[in-house]
């Protein structure tokens, strides 16, 4: 991963946050899915820009909640548009 990219809330020499764990997570998941490369999705990518389509989106958060055990709401992850919006929803905040 690039941890320029994705580590943009943790502190040198902090565990990550519940939004860093997500947004590997989510970078993981678009890599196995799409072949996709983690280094090269960004925090701030957003899901468009990615080339996720809606029924990508939604395939998405099918393997957030296989990996998670979470109930994401395919209107949820049809609405945010970034990969830390998501992961900010995904650790408990609004997005």
């Amino acid at each position: 991963m690039n941890p320029a990219a994705m580590t943009s809330t943790r502190q040198a020499g902090t565990s990550p946050t519940a939004i860093d764990r997500a947004r590997l997570l989510i970078a993981e998941l678009l890599d196995h899915g799409a072949g996709r490369d983690p280094a090269m999705i960004g925090a701030d990518d957003t899901l468009s820009g990615l080339g996720l389509d809606s029924l990508d989106r939604v395939a998405l958060a099918v393997a957030i909640e296989r990996a998670t055990g979470a109930d994401l709401a395919d209107t949820a992850v049809l609405r945010i548009q970034t990969v830390t919006d998501l992961a900010g929803h995904l650790a408990g905040g609004k997005a």
